[in-house]
């Protein structure tokens, strides 16, 4: 159960009880008969108690969708282990990468004592194809970005290459001009 869950129910429960009491104020300047009601109350509780008792044995959705998330993000980190694994030459095949994510997670799923059925296997197998395909285009995504910046750095050169061309045959044309003045310059 979590914090909020427990403020939900702690919400509940004073509000019932702000009722109740109104409920009972408004009824003995009405004159009706409480005992009555109370009884009739009293019925309804135990009429909704096995429903309570019900919720209570449903397990948090929340708490499965944060397994998930987990299994995910630890499938991300055994995909990247994987991946340095094979850089250093440690491994060598897809097959070992594989290996190598999945023992990560199980193993991760062992430190957490959470027992790793057909479903969750499926679901570690598709987060680990997920982190795979992640890291081929982020590779794609890093080299083609790489790509645009050294063609920015290379338009940049060619530019100040061009205005120092510029620049050059002004100052060849100056020279010129002082070595070999004209009548008019005389």
């Amino acid at each position: 159960m979590t914090a909020d869950d427990i403020i939900k129910i702690c919400e509940a429960v004073v509000v019932v009880i702000g009722a109740i009491f109104a409920l009972i104020s408004y009824f003995k300047n009405k004159s009706m008969n409480l005992d009555k009601i109370l009884s009739v109350t009293d019925k309804t509780l135990k009429t909704v108690e096995p429903f309570i008792e019900i919720a209570k044995s449903v397990p948090s959705v929340k708490t499965t969708t944060s397994l998930i998330d987990w299994i995910e993000e630890k499938a991300a980190v055994g995909v990247k282990v994987a991946e340095q694994l094979q850089h250093s030459g440690e491994i060598k095949t897809n097959e070992e990468k594989f290996n190598i994510a999945e023992n990560t997670v199980y193993a991760a799923l062992k430190e957490i004592k959470v027992e790793p059925d057909d479903n969750k296997k499926m679901l570690i197998k598709y987060f680990i194809e997920e982190a795979v395909s992640d890291l081929r285009h982020n590779s794609e995504k890093m080299a083609d970005e790489n790509i645009q910046i050294e063609n920015e750095k290379l338009e940049k050169i060619e530019q100040e290459l061009d205005l120092l061309t510029l620049e050059n045959e002004n100052i060849k044309e100056e020279i010129t001009l002082i070595q070999n003045p004209t009548e008019q310059d005389k």
